[in-house]
């Protein structure tokens, strides 16, 4: 954009409506810290969607704010590095749980030999009369073989039952200005109807911009409308819910495994990523077959405020 273009004009002037909310919004934060403002924000740049990271710096002029500097650099490069590391963390999730099951298995498999072989040498050092006293000891050291390999298998499998995911970074997300980017992407000119909650989260933020993303891109594919977002905590995870009134899915809809949406990390991947750190994604059975649909998944997570 020339300057002779946008000079003199509001936001709403040479932008789309969400676009230039988001901005008035930015701004608005930066002036309200009178100490700066920094964020991540994914636009829709000549055809093409770029990931941005901006710092906004308030400029005084003796004892108020006369203006606004900010720097922005593209980050796109930087996110598809984040994809990458995420989809491979996937991957090693997906084989950490299928050892885990292994080691699980066997150790149950183990135990019950080994607890015959316990009974059986109870059973024997019960009557140890007729046993010489090289027999005696060797019958203990077996008893205390096999107690000790119990010990071990018991352990190992309070280990598996008890054990920690590999560890995501978590970080802090503003849920509601999130939502109003992506909203500003797929609805340019506002012409549906975004409810969002209005709160801090923390969760990793990664998985929250796939999965959260890909719904709200479903929903505004497919409704009349309106599009909700609502947020709820679950114990140790967060549970986020897109909703539209659009026609609903067919009775017997269901969920892809593949990758056929957006960018490459499809509905397919989303569903992956999500259950390989422990969450889950699902339909309402209450919106199939419509009208209107209802899309959950639950990720590890804390609402701040």
């Amino acid at each position: 954009m020339r300057n002779e273009h946008v000079a003199g004009k509001l936001l709403e002037e040479v932008l789309p409506a969400k676009v230039a909310e988001n901005l008035v919004n930015n701004y608005s934060a930066c002036i309200a810290s009178e100490t700066g403002h920094s964020y991540e924000e994914l636009l829709s740049l000549g055809g093409k969607e770029r990931w941005w990271s901006t710092v906004l710096s308030p400029i005084f002029g003796e004892d108020r704010i006369i203006g606004i500097f900010g720097i922005a650099q593209e980050v796109t490069a930087a996110k598809s590095i984040e994809r990458t590391l995420a989809q491979s963390l996937e991957a090693v999730s997906s084989i950490n749980a299928d050892l885990q099951a292994l080691t699980s298995t066997t150790a149950h498999d183990l135990r019950g030999p080994m607890r015959q072989a316990k009974l059986v040498l109870d059973m024997i050092g019960d009557d140890v009369e007729g046993l010489g006293e090289q027999q005696v000891e060797l019958l203990n050291t077996g008893k205390h073989v096999v107690n000790k390999a119990l010990n071990l298998i018991d352990e190992r499998v309070e280990n598996i039952r008890n054990r920690v995911d590999i560890g995501t970074v978590q970080s802090s997300v503003d849920i509601g200005r999130w939502c109003s980017e992506i909203a500003a992407i797929l609805d340019p000119l506002g012409r549906l109807k975004f409810t969002q909650p209005q709160c801090e989260i923390r969760c990793e933020k990664f998985v929250l911009d796939i999965g959260l993303r890909n719904l709200i891109d479903n929903a505004v594919k497919n409704t009349r409308s309106t599009v909700e977002i609502k947020i709820k905590q679950s114990g140790d995870k967060i549970t986020l819910t897109v909703s539209d009134d659009g026609p609903g899915f067919p009775d017997d809809y269901v969920l892809p495994e593949d990758d056929t949406n957006i960018g490459g990390l499809g509905l397919g991947t989303a569903k992956r990523l999500i259950e390989a750190r422990s969450g889950k994604l699902w339909i309402d059975a209450a919106t199939s077959g419509g009208p209107g649909a209802r899309v959950s998944f639950c990720v590890p997570g804390q609402i701040m405020n």
